[in-house]
């Protein structure tokens, strides 16, 4: 099949995402639910309900390696790593800026944050940065405290790490598309340290959703922790604005198909193992 995504990758998908669910679905026993859910609920509904929570975690770490087979193919960057180590000097105006920003972030969300954040700035420089947008405000700020003298160095881990072809670093944590708190906090300071590592260099960082549960569209887009928690306008991207900038406009609903065509063959085995 012609398209974004070649048929050698295809197939690579396609068989490692049939044995990551063929291997969950083989360890679904019955006998391992409360009485009151047994009493409630036919036996296939209770299997069938234990084999999808046996599988999101899976599926969840699965779209990492989907993301740099995708990303390598399309030939769009000269380097594509998942788990990638990244080190770098962090001033220690930077560390007490991220720290400080931190603490605000946790108490208030994120408009908050970067408000307090430039509170002591003069106005012009605070309007500045207000109008960077939240995240971008406090990257800007954090990266603008890279030059004092003293520091140390620290080392993150990063889900996906790309380099353009124009020399573009872009960092991607790809977690669940309804975080919770800590979830969204965790990653904005990743990525604060991340603008402070790196002040003169052409950085993106991205918090990826890898779907939208509420729909298509990312209007539709609703949950209110990430709301609260998360630039979502600038910070973050769901669902095909994530697959269609790693390998091409189009390559999501390539993908769907991909899953699509490996669930219809395994409807067989979900049967026999789910509906005993």
């Amino acid at each position: 099949m012609a398209g974004l995504i070649s048929d050698d990758i295809r197939s690579e998908i396609k068989n490692s995402l049939r044995k990551t669910i063929t291997e969950k679905l083989n360890r679904v026993q019955p006998g391992t639910f409360s009485p009151f859910h047994q009493a409630l609920f036919p036996q296939w509904l209770l299997l069938a309900w234990q084999f999808e929570r046996t599988c999101s975690t899976a599926l969840g770490k699965f779209f990492e390696k989907v993301a740099k087979l995708l990303a390598s193919n399309s030939r769009r960057y000269k380097t594509v790593e998942t788990q990638k180590r990244i080190e770098g000097y962090i001033s220690n105006a930077a560390s007490s800026t991220i720290n400080s920003i931190v603490t605000h972030l946790r108490e208030g969300g994120i408009e908050k944050a970067v408000q307090q954040a430039v509170s002591s700035i003069g106005n012009r420089r605070k309007q500045e940065y207000i109008r960077k947008s939240p995240f971008n405000g406090l990257a800007s700020l954090v990266a603008g405290a890279f030059r004092a003298p003293n520091g140390s160095r620290k080392t993150i881990v990063i889900d996906l790490y790309l380099e353009g072809l124009d020399g573009t670093e872009y960092y991607f944590e790809m977690k669940s598309p309804l975080p919770n708190k800590d979830q969204c906090i965790a990653t904005t300071e990743k990525f604060l340290w991340i603008h402070a590592m790196r002040p003169q260099g052409k950085v993106v960082t991205k918090y990826a959703m890898a779907f939208n549960p509420f729909g298509d569209d990312r209007t539709t887009y609703r949950h209110s922790i990430a709301k609260k928690y998360l630039d979502l306008k600038t910070q973050v991207l769901i669902g095909q604005e994530f697959w269609d900038l790693l390998a091409g406009k189009g390559v999501y609903l390539e993908l769907l198909d991909v899953y699509k065509e490996v669930g219809q063959e395994l409807i067989a085995e979900f049967e026999s193992k789910l509906q005993r």
